[in-house]
């Protein structure tokens, strides 16, 4: 199994000239990171309020933060012999900055037509999906995210493996020229969760799942 992680505008926008077209949001990069890099999902949904539809909503990004310091802190697989796997084509590669490149303490899979190896440690060049899912299943990954672009959200939504998708629902419209496609209507759970206001913007997280 595994979860497709996102953040999108009201028409469903994802990208821009191979960028994000609205400014940083720190309280998605921290939902993001903390998904990815937890061996424990259901305790990154609870933290974010997604176990009960949580209504609550936080005016700044230091009131959400407060509010995050006030929790139990919570265990990263920092430094794991078993860390997360994160799935994404080339293109969402090559727009990580190179200080992130690869993402740390997650196994980094990387989808391109290209003939690329890596002597970097935990990055892992494939051209198909479904040699990415079995290269992270046989790795051991405790869990598995598909982290973009376009193309390889399409391909992650026609597998019965993909259970969950986080999306973090920005409440503004942007001029986008990349967006996420239909979801199947088989994602019938619908959970949302906590609301930021950060950067003159209103943003949810919420969860989809089978």
């Amino acid at each position: 199994m595994f979860s497709i992680v996102v953040a999108m505008e009201k028409n469903n926008g994802i990208g821009k000239n191979g960028t994000l077209p609205w400014p940083k949001l720190k309280g998605d990069m921290k939902f993001y990171r903390e998904l990815t890099c937890s061996h424990s999902t259901s305790e990154i949904e609870q933290r974010y309020g997604l176990g009960d539809n949580s209504k609550k909503s936080f005016t700044s990004y230091p009131e959400f933060l407060d509010h995050l310091h006030s929790h139990r802190p919570i265990s990263l697989s920092n430094n794991s012999a078993l860390p997360n796997a994160v799935i994404m084509g080339r293109k969402t590669w090559d727009s990580l900055p190179e200080k992130f490149r690869p993402l740390p303490n997650r196994l980094n899979i990387i989808l391109t037509k290209q003939q690329f190896t890596s002597k970097v440690e935990k990055v892992y060049f494939t051209n198909s999906l479904e040699d990415a899912l079995v290269y992270a299943k046989n790795a051991e990954c405790p869990n598995t995210f598909v982290i973009g672009g376009c193309q390889i959200y399409i391909e992650a939504l026609r597998q019965q493996q993909c259970k969950k998708i986080y999306i973090t629902k920005i409440d503004s419209v942007f001029d986008c020229d990349v967006y996420f496609p239909a979801i199947k209507n088989e994602y019938t759970t619908n959970i949302s969760g906590y609301t930021v206001s950060e950067q003159l913007l209103k943003y949810q997280f919420t969860k989809l799942e089978i």
